[in-house]
């Protein structure tokens, strides 16, 4: 072959083959959230709200523990019991009410949220399901002859099932995360600009180290997906050709091969799954460190008489309410950016998923040309055949030929009889497989095809 021919038959290949996807992940997302806007709208209303009420304990703590330390000068003296009271009534009722109502709202908006992306999760994957069938079953028959039907089986178990799990589950997890950080960004800066530094610098280790981990574990989950579509591949053809394989002897080649195989798939995964949860651990005790430093300091500045400053009170004397309010704000901070952290090896799998899934719906469909039909109907004594829309199990089959040349319709009787007659074929460009082959069989003959392997039997057959 010339180095032309060779390029061609690359430039073929790669059209066919399960290359993975560019981006698919935000490809994937996009058109999630596009789905239903309206829902997804509702969807992010509610986990806003949720995000709210998730930081109303800490400002009622910072509202409380002031309140008692402004109470403490009066105690064991006449004013005492006015004070409170006073207290009771204004400070600490009115807190505990709010809440309440905070919590009731906060839940309401969950259970809204959660149900909302469960029904959208699963009717998006419904589509998304429809949409790959359909356009595969558009596709030539060189995708089929380039890929074995394992591997294509692959991506409607196994690819589908990560992205439904990725979209039930990782993806509310993720948005909820993320908008709830939004909130609790917006409380630390009101209350210390200062002590929120602290949790900002361990913040910034955790996206470092989440990002270095998660290339590594994206890395060997692109490989993992790519082993089981070639595991499933081997055994769907193994199982399909299990009486040769016994036939002659062939089980401890098979066995050889499929080992093989395991194990790349083995070391793939195992490697993926240490680079992807060695992260949770890593980034808990960074967020541990960075409490431990937000009370050592703010105990220190408070203990001093230093002050503070925040967007709520711009320069005041930092308190030992702040410093207690602001810590439950830098846990769940760094709560919710190490639950992110721990998304990522879904991010991975999923990436690697979508990217097969959107690599198949991406391969051009095969353009239908022809005008020659196999109908069913019933032939009427005029010799005129009356199609059914819904075929009767009595009807007869026939070819109906819309003629190019007038747009008249003229129906021929299914026979059985084949006629080919010096057909050339190939599946890949310079390299034919069958030359100049003629085959005959009449209505009632019956043709028996003999060949070694690979003489083209099947091929004929498909033909």
């Amino acid at each position: 072959m010339s180095e032309k021919d060779i390029k061609e038959l690359e430039k073929f290949r790669e059209k066919f083959a399960l290359t993975p996807a560019k981006h698919p992940l935000k490809r994937l997302i996009k058109e999630y959230l596009s789905f239903k806007p309206w829902l997804t709208a509702l969807i992010i209303a509610c986990i806003a709200i949720s995000g709210i009420a998730t930081i109303v304990p800490s400002l009622a703590m910072v509202k409380i523990i002031d309140g008692l330390k402004a109470l403490e000068p009066f105690r064991n003296t006449a004013d005492w019991a006015v004070e409170s009271q006073s207290f009771i009534d204004n400070t600490l009722v009115p807190v505990v009410i709010f809440m309440v109502v905070a919590y009731a709202i906060g839940l309401i908006a969950m259970v809204t949220y959660s149900i909302g992306m469960a029904w959208l999760g699963q009717n998006f994957m419904t589509e998304l399901r429809n949409r790959l069938f359909v356009h595969m079953e558009t596709l030539p028959l060189p995708f089929f002859d380039r890929n074995q039907k394992g591997d294509i089986m692959s991506i409607y178990t196994n690819d589908i099932e990560t992205i439904r799990q990725f979209i039930i589950q990782c993806l509310q997890s993720f948005l909820s995360c993320s908008i709830t950080l939004a909130f609790l960004t917006a409380a630390m800066l009101a209350y210390s600009i200062f002590l929120m530094l602290i949790s900002v610098a361990a913040i910034v280790v955790m996206i470092l180290v989440s990002k270095f981990m998660g290339r590594k574990a994206s890395k060997h989950f692109d490989e993992t997906q790519h082993w089981i579509g070639v595991q499933e591949g081997v055994v769907e053809e193994m199982m399909g050709g299990l009486k040769v394989v016994k036939s002659f002897n062939h089980e401890e080649k098979a066995r050889s091969d499929f080992n093989a195989i395991n194990e790349l798939h083995r070391a793939a995964e195992t490697s993926g799954t240490v680079s992807a949860f060695a992260l949770g651990p890593i980034l808990n005790h960074i967020g541990i460190l960075s409490y431990v430093l937000i009370v050592i300091v703010g105990t220190a500045v408070a203990s001093t008489g230093g002050m503070n400053f925040g967007l709520l009170d711009l320069w005041s004397p930092m308190t030992i309410g702040v410093v207690l309010g602001f810590v439950p704000l830098a846990q769940q901070t760094t709560g919710n950016v190490n639950q992110v952290g721990q998304q990522i090896p879904y991010f991975a799998m999923s990436a690697a998923g979508a990217g097969r899934i959107y690599s198949m719906m991406d391969k051009e469909s095969e353009e239908d040309k022809g005008y020659v039909t196999l109908v069913q109907g019933r032939w009427l004594d005029e010799g005129s055949l009356q199609v059914h829309p819904t075929p009767l199990p009595t009807d007869s089959w026939a070819w109906k030929h819309i003629h190019q040349a007038d747009g008249t319709v003229t129906y021929t009787p299914l026979k059985g009889d084949i006629v080919m007659k010096d057909v050339d074929f190939s599946y890949e460009p310079g390299k034919q497989v069958l030359t100049d082959v003629s085959v005959y069989a009449k209505p009632g003959q019956k043709v028996a095809l003999v060949g070694a392997t690979g003489a083209g039997k099947t091929t004929i057959t498909n033909l």
